[in-house]
């Protein structure tokens, strides 16, 4: 038996060796859990192991960090778009909204999915407050939160999905979703609706195509 212990120890390196590989690969994609779901980013164009409802927003923004879509981009880091993809699926559930991708589409639209603009919480020259760009007024009347509130990035998306959902059972949006987004923009004519349904769109076939 002697003779062939040279062998076994060479099979066995081996297989720590390819083991040993796996795990970096594994490592430099980055790997993120949320909840039940797992999901890998990095890699190519929308590349990695996405799972559950999070891990298909989380592909979907993947892409959206990669490529342009109706002139809008998520330019969240890896770890920041893994919290946003999970907290949208959360507060979507929660709230009743008709899909998590839509509030991916409101919030490239309002913040191109970045909390931050030159190290301070994004603020637009009306008042309206980070990611989702939730006025104080509306956040205090519509979520109990004062600014401070707004400026936490879980309470600013949980805020904008929960204002999203208001204006949906809004008479005036007679129970239509595009029109619902009018209303979170301030006016049901406005083109904005028309932009973030027509990006809604785009990135719910990247889901089905991709993802």
């Amino acid at each position: 038996m002697s003779e062939f212990r040279p062998i076994v120890s060479i099979v066995l390196t081996i297989v720590l060796v390819l083991s040993l590989i796996g795990v970096v690969q594994i490592l430099k994609k980055g790997i993120y859990e949320a909840g039940d779901n797992i999901y890998f980013i990095g890699g190519g164009e929308s590349s990695g192991v996405f799972s559950g409802d999070t891990g298909q927003v989380a592909c979907v923004m993947e892409y959206a960090k990669k490529n342009s879509v109706d002139n809008r981009k998520c330019g969240c880091d890896d770890k920041s778009c893994s919290d946003y993809a999970m907290w949208i699926t959360q507060y979507t559930k929660e709230y009743k909204v008709l899909d998590p991708i839509l509030v991916v589409s409101v919030m490239m639209q309002e913040s191109h999915c970045n909390h931050y603009q030159n190290g301070v919480v994004k603020g637009s020259s009306a008042g309206a407050v980070g990611l989702m760009q939730v006025m104080p007024d509306t956040g205090k009347g519509s979520c109990s939160y004062n600014l401070q509130d707004l400026y936490d990035e879980e309470k600013n998306i949980k805020c904008g999905v929960r204002v999203l959902r208001s204006k949906y059972e809004n008479s005036r949006s007679n129970g239509d979703w595009k029109r619902a987004l009018g209303l979170y923009y301030g006016s049901i004519g406005a083109s904005y609706k028309n932009e973030v349904w027509n990006r809604y769109e785009k990135l719910k076939k990247i889901a089905d195509d991709k993802c």
